[in-house]
């Protein structure tokens, strides 16, 4: 049986089994058993217009909506970090780890070239002291900035990788996912009753 440490990483508490769209509310029920609401329109991004969540589909793992710009899809980690503060605060501890883990094999690589900070910022074309934040973990970046980095270097994402892991910060893990079942052509609504797991307040 998993731990509360571990239980994110089971396909029940991963999986949806079904989503309803009630007076502006998402409301998820997952298949460990647990329901989560969740504000609609802020799991958009700025800028996405006239979401039809009437019309919304649902696998798994993910949430489709129709917008006037395109399917919009929700995975199940975003309601899941939007409701459950101990796996936000492990998405969080992961993505610092992540970031420090990517910024000691840029430094590693920079000091093989016996580049100095100064040097390679400038090559970079970027302030000493954000590159400074870039090997110690200090700043979350962007895979375009370490494409630059390494670019200054003469180096190539593929070679960095070869050094460890140069996935991305977002974490989306799936237990060992069986093929998805079909998308409903809406949402199922169960008549079983669960707890619901309010927004978390940000």
């Amino acid at each position: 049986m998993a731990t509360s440490k571990s239980r994110w990483n089971t396909r029940e508490y991963q999986r949806f089994a079904s989503v309803q769209y009630q007076d502006g509310q998402l409301i998820t029920r997952f298949a460990d058993g647990t329901c989560a609401s969740v504000q609609a329109d802020r799991l958009l991004r700025p800028g996405i217009r006239e979401a039809d969540w009437g019309a919304m589909t649902f696998d798994l793992y993910e949430i489709v909506v129709p917008t006037a710009d395109g399917p919009f899809e929700i995975p199940w980690d975003v309601i899941r970090a939007r409701t459950d503060t101990e796996f936000d605060a492990y998405l969080t501890a992961f993505a610092e780890a992540e970031s420090r883990r990517i910024g000691a094999r840029l430094r590693t690589l920079r000091e093989r070239q016996s580049l100095s900070l100064e040097g390679l910022a400038t090559l970079a074309d970027l302030a000493p002291d954000r590159l400074a934040r870039i090997e110690t973990g200090a700043e979350d970046t962007s895979l375009a900035t370490i494409e630059t980095v390494l670019a200054a270097m003469g180096s190539s994402l593929r070679e960095f990788a070869a050094m460890g892991s140069a996935a991305s910060h977002r974490v989306r893990t799936k237990a060992n996912p069986d093929t998805p079942a079909p998308r409903p052509s809406r949402s199922a609504n169960s008549s079983d009753e669960c707890p619901v797991l309010p927004e978390s307040v940000r």
